[in-house]
């Protein structure tokens, strides 16, 4: 699936070769019978009261939304109901905004604390992944910036206000190479998750861990001044 945004070219070049859909957004009012339509096109059930619930937690992001529809298709057989949803994913927000909060001050034991704590929770680690990919794209926007508002950044990169702030408050505990590099083990973890070009037979689990002790490291300040010292 490719999403071609308001690429008229793009959308002209593929109509010769693909099925091209256009994908509207619904009114936050809304969310909740699309998300039912989107599960149902995945060939599942989610009653509408759990769709209800499952915005409740987690927003009208559609890419959220989609990742966790993700999580609860593996995680559950049959209809999707209210009582599932509520709990894999009550709290679960906060849950998962300590947890940027530590990877982004590079508190390695805190962070991998909290990733443990997640996936013991029933977290997917494919929606984990996807969490921390959205707020190093915002580290990524904010770095140079100054301040940004976080409102106008947010509908820019399409995310929530609380991971640009977050981006903001913690930018400096990253230099721009460093940034680089996130984004590239994010790039190898995401491909080890999903197989892999030849296949990874590693468990979910280590690959995120892994990830998570890489994107902490050790700070270069520190490292410096342990050098000069």
């Amino acid at each position: 699936m490719i999403v071609a945004g308001r690429s008229q070219k793009l959308k002209k070049a593929l109509g010769a070769r693909a099925d091209v859909r256009e994908v509207s957004a619904p009114k936050p009012w809304e969310t909740g019978d699309w998300l039912t339509r989107y599960v149902k096109g995945l060939g599942r059930v989610i009653s509408k009261d759990a769709a209800a619930a499952l915005v409740e937690h987690l927003g009208t992001d559609l890419r959220e939304l989609a990742t966790a529809v993700e999580q609860l298709t593996l995680a559950t057989t049959g209809s999707i109901g209210v009582e599932v949803v509520n709990k894999l994913f009550r709290g679960l927000e906060s849950q998962v905004y300590v947890f940027l909060d530590a990877v982004l001050r590079r508190d390695r034991a805190s962070a991998l604390r909290h990733l443990s704590a997640l996936m013991r929770g029933g977290q997917h680690p494919l929606a984990i992944h996807a969490t921390l990919a959205r707020q190093f794209r915002a580290l990524a926007a904010v770095k140079g910036q100054g301040r940004p508002n976080p409102a106008e950044l947010a509908r820019e990169l399409d995310l929530t206000p609380a991971y640009v702030t977050r981006a903001t408050k913690n930018e400096r505990n990253f230099d721009p190479a460093e940034v680089r590099r996130a984004f590239r083990l994010l790039a190898d973890s995401d491909l080890s998750l999903k197989g892999g070009e030849f296949g990874d037979d590693r468990p979910d689990e280590l690959i995120m861990e892994l990830l998570v002790a890489d994107l902490c490291g050790e700070h270069p300040v520190a490292t410096s001044s342990a050098r000069r010292r």
